[in-house]
């Protein structure tokens, strides 16, 4: 059995609406369907029906369209390599071939290769509260897949399924005062966060201005250090870090770290003891006579200038 002008046909009538194809404008729609012929696959046609709606890779499912418009036309999706918003939020654009499109303006949904950047409400971001984890929901109905390698989040909350979805095989993820939840609304600790990226080589993280206890829980420490993939990370930045976070246990760990470059930044609002800690771990890092293992940048508040100073050089 093999498909015919008539399976094609088929689906050519189910989408052929007043809006058009969605890849397709006015002006070029009769001469796209005019130029589909009759294909004679030498495979059965269920095979070639699995084929066309299971794509393995988004390498492949170019491939195949490439070569057969019947493939698109049964699955039509499009590869666009970004997708990010506008500063007010108002819109959702993709990128494809470098040209930025609005969302709203295609009715295929999208499968992601590259990146996915979320920005701010404004340029004072730090100083609102972030946008709700249903924003970045609303776009999920038209992402396929996402095979995106880095993931910029600014200020928006995401639900821990949705990060799972986007950020599988992200390699860079940057996070600046996000809070990743459950659907109930309760917040998703630290180590759990890291566990749903399997494939990340540099995380950045600045701690949201309500982080507590629910996201630095007392086994954050012990947990994020037995994660394979925070073991191999390539750079590390922790910002805004809270005095709830067990600088003790952490260094405990840095002592031990032989590849990842770390980067700790506490936030203003810790207290004298923890700054005082902090210091005596700065001073025993610059006088330590030799190193077995890379050494870190920490900076915060009240941090004496020539010893910021001399650990800056280490760290370079």
């Amino acid at each position: 059995m093999y498909f015919d002008f008539d399976d094609i046909d088929d689906v050519l009538n189910e989408s052929d609406t007043e809006e058009g194809h969605p890849l397709i404008v006015p002006a070029t729609r009769t001469r796209f369907y005019n130029s589909i012929h009759q294909q004679n696959f030498p495979f059965r046609a269920p095979i070639i029906d699995y084929v066309a709606k299971n794509p393995f890779s988004h390498a492949g499912h170019f491939k195949l369209i490439q070569a057969c418009k019947f493939f698109f036309i049964k699955n039509p999706i499009i590869l666009v390599s970004m997708i990010h918003n506008n500063m007010s939020g108002e819109k959702w654009f993709i990128t494809v071939n470098g040209e930025h499109i609005d969302i709203n303006d295609i009715s295929s949904n999208v499968w992601i290769t590259d990146e996915i950047e979320i920005s701010s409400l404004s340029s004072t971001w730090q100083n609102e509260q972030p946008r709700e984890a249903p924003y970045i929901s609303s776009i999920m109905p038209k992402i396929y897949k996402s095979d995106i390698e880095q993931f910029i989040l600014w200020h928006h909350n995401i639900f821990l399924d949705d990060l799972i979805f986007l950020a599988s095989k992200c390699k860079l993820v940057s996070f600046s005062r996000v809070t990743v939840e459950n659907k109930d609304g309760s917040k998703v600790a630290l180590e759990k966060i890291i566990e749903a990226l399997p494939k990340v080589d540099d995380f950045y993280y600045f701690a949201p201005n309500d982080a507590d206890k629910n996201i630095f829980t007392s086994k954050t420490i012990e947990d994020i250090t037995k994660i394979p993939q925070f073991k191999n990370l390539t750079s590390l930045v922790f910002q805004g870090l809270p005095d709830i976070f067990d600088i003790n246990q952490f260094y405990d760990y840095i002592k031990k770290n032989k590849k990842t470059k770390i980067k700790l930044e506490f936030r203003n609002q810790i207290s004298f003891d923890y700054q005082n800690r902090l210091q005596e771990i700065v001073d025993e890092i610059i006088e330590a006579e030799y190193h077995d293992y890379r050494i870190p940048m920490i900076n915060f508040p009240d941090i004496d200038g020539e010893s910021y100073k001399k650990l800056f050089e280490l760290f370079k």
